[in-house]
């Protein structure tokens, strides 16, 4: 049997944030953020070191890292990409790996330039010579066609280059290399 009691809604909140959940981060700084104020309806007022006011809602993003700055300056705690970085990613593209791309870069990992690259929407494949499953040289593979453009029979080159049939089609057709 239901009750007159239980039928009437219950004007209690489920959850009752503490006292001073609101209060507790105002006036705290977290990286390049304070916490000035908090206003209960609208959120609270936070200053970034660059001067920018802006509004949040909660300050979960700010007290636990995930929001540094207020994303409108660079005290976002990264270095910049500067167009000589990118010249040398864009140079070295298909000659040099991301680890030996990144030592002649300051301060940038292989992962940083791997990302930077796929940005800049540059492949960082090597090719030919510079591959280091490469098998056979640059100069061999176009000697090799060459000398098949002369005339000159695909085993007879096989021979002279030392190079197994079915590679040597493979690399006089194209198919590799």
């Amino acid at each position: 049997m239901v009750t007159a009691q239980q039928t009437q809604p219950d004007n209690r909140r489920w959850y009752a944030p503490p006292a001073n959940l609101h209060t507790g981060a105002v006036g705290q700084k977290f990286a390049f953020l304070t916490v000035e104020k908090h206003v209960p309806e609208f959120g609270f007022v936070i200053r970034c070191d660059c001067g920018r006011s802006f509004w949040k809602s909660s300050t979960m993003h700010i007290r636990n890292g995930r929001l540094k700055s207020c994303g409108k300056c660079n005290l976002t705690g990264r270095k910049r990409w500067t167009p000589a970085e990118d010249a040398i990613i864009s140079k070295h593209a298909g000659t040099l790996t991301a680890t030996k791309i990144a030592a002649q870069l300051e301060e940038r990992t292989a992962s940083q330039v791997t990302h930077r690259a796929k940005r800049l929407k540059i492949s960082l494949k090597t090719h030919g010579d510079n591959c280091s499953w490469s098998k056979y040289s640059d100069h061999d593979c176009e000697l090799a066609r060459q000398l098949h453009d002369e005339g000159m029979a695909v085993k007879l080159i096989s021979e002279k280059l030392e190079i197994p049939f079915h590679a040597l089609t493979s690399i006089i057709y194209h198919k590799r290399r």
